[in-house]
């Protein structure tokens, strides 16, 4: 399982160190605009495997709840899409943006295997936070 897009200024509470994205490793996208609203919407609408009432804010702008989501493959936090939105910024790594080229930027329902083993790796993992 690989992350994507968790930073420390929002995500270092909530996930371990060793998963924080650093940020040398953002750069611009080299995506058309037609590309880049795929990309969102395939961040926005693929599983939510966590979410916690912590409502994240940029500014003076709700971004909404902390969520992560994946597609089988990768995990990532729902402010992930928001901020490439706004930045046009993204963790250069084409593994990432290959795997969604090549699912045509179409999330897929995963199964309940698929969710339990990206639910464990985030549990067992990603997570600082842990069940009582």
């Amino acid at each position: 399982m690989n992350t994507i897009g968790f930073t420390k200024e929002i995500d270092d509470k909530i996930i371990e160190e060793k998963f924080l994205d650093k940020p040398e490793n953002y750069g611009r996208l080299n995506l058309n605009d037609s590309e880049k609203i795929q990309l969102i919407d395939y961040l926005n609408n693929s599983e939510v495997i966590f979410s916690i009432t912590l409502g994240l804010m940029d500014n003076e702008t709700y971004i909404g709840a902390y969520r992560i989501l994946t597609d089988g493959g990768w995990l990532w936090p729902s402010h992930f899409s928001y901020y490439l939105n706004k930045n046009g910024l993204l963790v250069s790594n084409p593994e990432f943006l290959d795997s969604i080229k090549n699912r045509r930027f179409r999330p897929r329902h995963l199964t309940k295997e698929e969710k339990a083993i990206a639910i464990s790796f985030l549990e067992n993992e990603a997570l600082r936070i842990k069940r009582k």
